[in-house]
């Protein structure tokens, strides 16, 4: 099971950045940043109870990251596209954020669990 307080972010990118800076700013969340090889970040992904990754989109990367070994209940992985301004919830659906605060709280929103629906 994830910690919805505990966000993954991998990479070293101006825009990675910024998304740190901005979630640290906005949210008690224990955000917590790679910059590893992507082996490193395998196994710190596997090791750790996050319940949102998130990183700039690379095939590779989200590949590494679905493996069913690596995965754990509860885990949404987000994967920013910094040229359309949108990401992806690999798990979920594409969305637009047209400003850091929006992208900041679409992330945030990410790590909330579904609210139960009564039968």
């Amino acid at each position: 099971m994830c910690d919805p307080q505990h966000i993954l972010l991998i990479g070293d990118s101006i825009l990675i950045e910024g998304v740190a800076i901005s979630l640290a700013a906005r949210s008690d969340a224990k955000v917590r940043h790679l910059t590893s090889t992507p082996e490193q970040i395998s196994d710190q992904v596997a090791a750790s109870t996050p319940c949102l990754v998130v990183t700039e989109w690379d095939v590779g990367l989200v590949a590494m990251l679905l493996q069913p070994n690596r995965l754990h209940a509860g885990l949404q992985i987000a994967a920013i596209d910094p040229e359309s301004g949108s990401f992806v919830l690999i798990q979920g659906r594409q969305q637009v954020a047209r400003s850091m605060d929006e992208l900041t709280e679409l992330l945030l929103m990410s790590t909330m669990p579904e609210p139960l629906v009564p039968a």
